[in-house]
């Protein structure tokens, strides 16, 4: 099996150049690329670009209202500030500052799984 080719900031910056210049899905254009489409989608994320409001199964992305009581629990010591989101006994945590966006598209990839 062959390894992936590492590609440079530089070059991910490109990539995600052409994908705004076009109209594909994330899934569409990261086949046509031959790029992995979940690592396309974490450097939409690092780059700050939308990823237009789409999976690759090209359901709209939607967030609910949170609200949160009481104070905050507290972090083991080492984390920095995280969004952690909980789904059928799976939890993730993000950075904070994580396009949300991809935070969606994520949820909605593991919605779909479980």
């Amino acid at each position: 099996m062959s390894r992936a080719k590492r590609r440079s900031r530089s070059e991910w910056e490109k990539i995600v150049r052409e994908y705004l210049e076009g109209s594909e899905s994330v899934g569409a254009f990261a086949r046509r690329k031959e790029v992995n489409e979940g690592t396309f989608r974490t450097w939409l994320g690092r780059l700050g670009v939308s990823a237009r409001g789409r999976t690759s199964s090209e359901r709209p992305v939607e967030f609910l209202s949170v609200t949160t009581s009481g104070p905050a629990a507290p972090r083991p010591a080492g984390q920095g500030e995280a969004i952690e989101v909980a789904y059928a006994g799976i939890t993730l945590r993000f950075p904070v500052g994580t396009a949300p966006e991809y935070l969606g598209a994520v949820f909605l990839e593991l919605r779909a799984a479980c």
